[in-house]
């Protein structure tokens, strides 16, 4: 109640509460403190329920609430690293809530989204404060005063009682009587406002309060993150085809409507190094011309790949990321022998000229192929690190796609189309349709576009998803005959705005039924390919490029009536040229009034108007060769190329702000078609341009990172890291001059003499140890590593700083040449959250800080074992070795599902997630094992041990073959898609049908019992989920007596009867063809019993 409002109608009380109990009294209420209490708790309730309190109490709360963290104790042994994510957030100390809901940083936005990632992970706890006060606590241990801090409710409490406080003509009657009856009522009422009040603010408006903060802030976290993960996929859906440098060069891009397309040379390596490589030749649009296997260190290949090359002449050669470190081998060795088969190519083409240049009758203004004999051709060798390609192998496209091609094969094609369209490749990934989860998309999860994207629902992610490609297919267009002739390039069809699956599925259908391709756009509409809505949605987005088999590029056709139209090809709306004469008319003022136009059609006269708009954009190319088509650029093109009056080929092209009448046009045409005509004047001045970013190879940290599985959160300088010394270089045989070293994830490495510290002058080979790193080079792919003690107690900024000054100082002294390239994140160092309210005084901070002297110190015991060792004379080569212990130890694997956590944490990650979800982790067996957590049921997870078997042959640390009990495995994406996921099929079915209940083993059973009792005559029967046994179903049926029989789930169905069925219904056909012999087996075994003998379980499956 504010100052001045009118008083509270408190109802005057006639007697003391104990006194207004009594009529509320029964046998099950017998005290009247039952019944105040009751009071308590219900006008508690009401008044927490009350809108006007819960506006006032949320806007308070918000304003001085506060949020702390604290390590658990599997935190204190976790979070050891400035790499993990989780530090800086394990000791924030009372951060303002305020400060996460209106923050602008980005790190903010997202910071409370990660403590609950990390809460998940039981590494910390956190606490939403409210407001707080320091009070004095006497300890009678010690006999001191203690400060504390604690929960002020006041602020909450004081206001409410104010409101509810007797109106003043109650305190006035009140007065009147001062009897000890009237003193006592008035004291018992105001004690029960009290409880009342207190009960409303601490049990009921607080906790409600901070459960409705707690979702606000998820929900704007996750929000955050969804949005980063969109315009992660807009950045590769905009990146643009591959383009040579030559062709980038050249000026004639101005008038072509599709960007060149050239042959792809894509490569990929065998899973194993026993298996083959894959060279793929990919045609332009996405084709298969030419397939080879090859084995590394094959001479015999080699020709092969030369003629190849000499061939189709592809101008790329792209080399999938999907072998990790051997793909560098791989890209080293291409390199040699491309370019050999490129200058092959260069010297025949040379001769080809100098044949013809002796010819007396050549021609040269008539020779059509003298233009190719001038070009040098040239093959640029790329690594793609994008994983969007790994996918391919194992989807339902490839199966649809590739007959016969092995998984190497089909990863090395998804590369090559990848670099020919990323936008078309991503939609295609889109475009897969799950039958598990009856959805689109599930492949695009697969792409790793934010670390948090795990804490993501599927659902609010695909969803901007969509939106984002729609967003970028909308922008780019979409040539509709590509569509329909080949099924790979008909991805983007489905987010063409105003269509979708379903539409695009049946347009496509429909066309290839009716010939095959369009002629024009105007097509669509006459010949009823789609309704005239859809029509008017999408008819801007769909360009008509050429109805002739598809060819590199289509120059504008001056006026030819009867074929396209040159604005089809562009990105402007049918009605602005079709149904109305806008386009003419701005066409028509934009040439001068002396130009004589004569019998020109409306399409000659908008293709004068274009091919002079790409006069102007052509001396902008020529000017700036690397000019792209970005917002900026076009205002800067706008003012100073086509915006000027210039003659050019006697046309003259003039500005639509310089021209009244056009904008008088534009006042008439209205918002919504003015709207349009500025974008349709700027496709005029741009025609043809992508707005797509120039394709530009990856830089050596993209590739590093693809290769390797490294992040700068994992390896960086100053970290600690186990390796295994692989060689002890020797000087002159007598001092060790270096320690070759071997990370988990197959990086190189190197100790040189002045790191060696204690330990490494005794270190033997196959010797495990930790070292420090004190420099990355990622451009060779090779790192430099201590055992100095001085140089693992430094902070990494120290080493970084080291290590700059030795690199400046290599370059001042170093021979005369070109200089050292360096990577710039070489020396880069994880983001740490740098929050203001973090503690350093806070003992997880200390814990941090004494990590890095425990490896010393560890060190230095290892160091004192080979002394004594070396001092008992041992001389065999294992002295010092230390024996690689069994239990959990943390992996640097590169999966989207892998997560170093152990299995009772992997339950906790799974708890959040959909059912049939699945985690890859560490397993507690030692290094060469992992185990997969499943998502078996709801609360029901199976953990499945994998063995890796063989040497390790990849850049992420696993072995060349997964083993689960007796199969064997490729990869873990193999294990996915080929275990997991029809598990997952199998017990969706199962869930499904009709005869599986979903109770526990004492309710089915009881209804079993039931039905039973309605009909002796028959055997009831129904399934159930084992409560033992992960993985298993029970069929549990009476037959004299209670049975159950296990099916379990497996790769192949259900395994029941040691037979495997597919259908649930086939089971059940099974279970009751075969009931006759299960009753002659119990017949047999209850003779065999009578006679004393003893035979197997008559049970066929117990």
């Amino acid at each position: 109640r504010q100052p001045g409002d009118p008083a509270w109608a408190s109802p005057q009380p006639e007697a003391p509460p104990e006194e207004a109990f009594l009529p509320f009294l029964s046998e099950e209420i017998k005290a009247p403190e039952n019944v105040s209490r009751g009071v308590v708790i219900m006008a508690a309730m009401e008044l927490a329920a009350e809108p006007s309190i819960r506006r006032w109490a949320r806007k308070l709360f918000r304003s001085v609430a506060a949020l702390s963290t604290e390590t658990t104790k599997l935190g204190e042994e976790d979070i050891t690293d400035r790499g993990h994510m989780g530090y800086g957030l394990q000791a924030i100390e009372r951060k303002p809530i305020k400060e996460l809901l209106d923050s602008p940083m980005a790190w903010e936005k997202e910071m409370f989204l990660r403590i609950l990632a990390l809460e998940r992970r039981r590494l910390i706890a956190y606490t939403i404060h409210g407001v707080s006060k320091t009070t004095t606590v006497f300890e009678e241990k010690t006999g001191e005063q203690l400060e504390r801090t604690v929960e002020d409710f006041a602020p909450f409490e004081e206001p409410i009682r104010q409101a509810l406080a007797p109106a003043d003509n109650l305190d006035d009657l009140w007065a009147q009587d001062e009897s000890e009856r009237t003193k006592k009522a008035r004291d018992e009422y105001t004690k029960l406002r009290n409880r009342i009040v207190k009960r409303c603010v601490r049990k009921h408006l607080l906790p409600m309060l901070e459960r409705e903060l707690r979702r606000e802030l998820a929900r704007l976290g996750q929000e955050f993150v969804t949005r980063a993960a969109g315009e992660h996929l807009r950045a590769l859906a905009m990146r643009g085809p591959y383009i040579t440098h030559a062709d980038k060069q050249s000026h004639e891009r101005a008038v072509n409507t599709l960007p060149p397309r050239y042959n792809v040379l894509a490569a990929c390596v065998g899973a194993e190094n026993r298996d083959f490589n894959e060279i793929v030749i990919v045609d332009r649009f996405g084709g298969v011309l030419k397939t080879l296997q090859f084995a590394f260190g094959a001479r015999k290949a080699d020709p092969l790949i030369k003629e190849l090359v000499r061939s189709h002449k592809p101008y790329v050669a792209v080399v999938s990321s999907a072998g990790g470190l051997r793909a560098r081998r791989l890209q080293r060795y291409l390199e040699f022998i491309v370019q050999d088969g490129a200058r092959e190519v260069n010297a025949e083409r040379a001769k080809l000229k100098r044949a013809r240049e002796d010819d007396e009758y050549w021609n040269e203004e008539i020779d059509e192929g003298l233009e190719d004999l001038n070009k040098t051709y040239t093959c640029e060798i790329i690594i793609e690190p994008t994983r969007a390609h790994h996918v391919f192998a194992h989807s339902p496209r490839a199966d649809a796609q590739t007959d016969n091609m092995s998984r190497a094969a089909r990863t090395a094609l998804a590369a090559g189309r990848y670099v020919q369209d990323p936008l078309t490749e991503l939609t295609a990934m889109y475009g897969v349709f799950d039958s598990g989860t009856g959805a689109f998309g599930r492949e695009v999860l697969s792409l790793n576009l934010h670390e948090l994207q795990w804490m993501l629902p599927a659902a609010p992610l695909l969803r901007r998803y969509d939106m984002v490609l729609q967003d970028c297919v909308a922008d780019v267009g979409v040539d509709i005959n590509a569509c329909v002739k080949c099924e790979h390039l008909a991805g983007p069809l489905a987010f063409v705005p105003g269509l979708g699956f379903r539409k695009a599925a049946a347009l496509r259908q429909a066309i290839l039924q009716r010939g095959g391709a369009l002629h024009k756009r105007r097509e669509l509409l006459e010949q009823g390919y789609m309704q005239p809505t859809v029509h008017t949605n999408c008819m801007a987005f769909l360009r008509v490029v050429d109805a002739h088999p598809l060819k590199m590029g289509y120059t504008l056709d001056m006026g030819d009536e009867g074929g396209t139209h040159p604005l089809d090809s562009t990105r402007i709306h049918h009605d602005l040229y079709i149904r109305e004469d806008w386009v003419l008319k701005f066409c028509k003022a934009a040439l001068d009034e002396d130009d004589s136009l004569g019998a020109a059609s409306p399409e000659q006269i908008i293709t004068r108007v274009m091919v002079n708009s790409s006069d102007c954009l052509r001396d902008a190319l020529k000017a700036n060769p690397m000019f792209e088509l970005t917002d900026q650029a076009k205002r800067s093109f706008r003012d100073q190329g086509i915006t000027a009056k210039e003659h050019l080929g006697g046309v003259v092209v003039v500005s639509v702000g310089e021209d009244k009448g056009l904008d008088h046009m534009l006042a008439q045409a209205g918002h919504r078609v003015a709207h349009q005509l500025a974008g349709a004047l700027d496709e005029l001045r741009f025609p043809f341009l992508d707005p797509r970013r120039e394709y530009r190879g990856p830089s050596a940290h993209d590739v590093f990172e693809a290769l390797s599985g490294e992040t700068v959160s994992t390896l960086y300088v100053g970290c600690f890291r186990t390796c295994t010394v692989t060689e002890v270089v020797m000087e002159h045989g007598m001092e060790r001059k270096s320690l070759k070293v071997q990370l988990d994830t197959d990086l190189r490495g190197e100790i040189n003499r002045y790191s060696f510290g204690e330990v490494g002058r005794h270190l033997p080979a196959q010797a495990v140890v930790q070292a420090v790193v004190t420099g990355i080079d990622k451009t060779s792919f090779f790192l430099k590593l201590s055992l100095d003690p001085e140089h693992m107690k430094a902070q990494p900024e120290d080493l970084v700083r080291q290590e700059k000054d030795r690199r400046d100082k290599a370059s001042r002294f170093a021979d005369a040449g070109p200089p050292r390239i360096y990577c710039e994140t070489d020396l880069a160092l994880p983001g740490v959250i740098d929050d203001k309210y973090f503690d350093k005084d806070d003992k997880a901070y200390a814990t941090l800080q004494g990590a890095r002297l425990a490896v010393v110190e560890s060190t230095e015991e290892l160091a004192e074992m080979l002394r004594a060792e070396k001092g008992e004379a041992r001389d065999d080569e294992g002295a010092g070795h230390k024996k690689k212990k069994k239990g959990w130890t943390r992996r640097a694997l590169q999966h989207h599902a892998f997560q170093n956590v152990k299995a009772k944490d992997a339950e906790t990650l799974l708890e959040e997630k959909e059912r049939g979800a699945f985690v890859v982790r560490p397993s507690g067996r030692g290094e060469t094992a992992l185990a997969i957590t499943w998502a078996f049921l709801e609360g029901v997870y199976k953990h499945i041990e994998v063995e890796e078997v063989g040497p390790k042959s990849s850049g992420l640390g696993l072995a060349g073959k997964l083993r689960i009990k007796d199969e064997e495995y490729e990869d873990l994406d193999e294990v996915v898609a080929t275990l997991i996921l029809p598990m997952n099929d199998y017990v969706s079915q199962m869930l499904a049908h009709e005869r599986y209940k979903r109770g526990d083993r004492p309710s089915v059973e009881a209804e079993l019992k039931a039905v039973q009792k309605k009909e002796p005559g028959r055997v009831p029967y129904f399934f159930r989920r084992s409560e033992s046994k992960p993985g298993v179903f029970v069929l549990c049926y009476i037959y004299r007596k209670m049975r159950n029989d296990l099916i379990i789930v497996t790769r192949e169905g259900f395994k029941y009867d040691n037979k495997h069925f597919t259908e649930v219904d086939t089971l059940i056909l099974h279970f009751k063809k075969n009931f006759n012999k299960l009753q002659k087996k119990e017949r047999e075994a209850r003779k065999a019993k009578a006679a004393g003998l003893t035979t197997e379980n008559a049970h066929p499956n117990p």
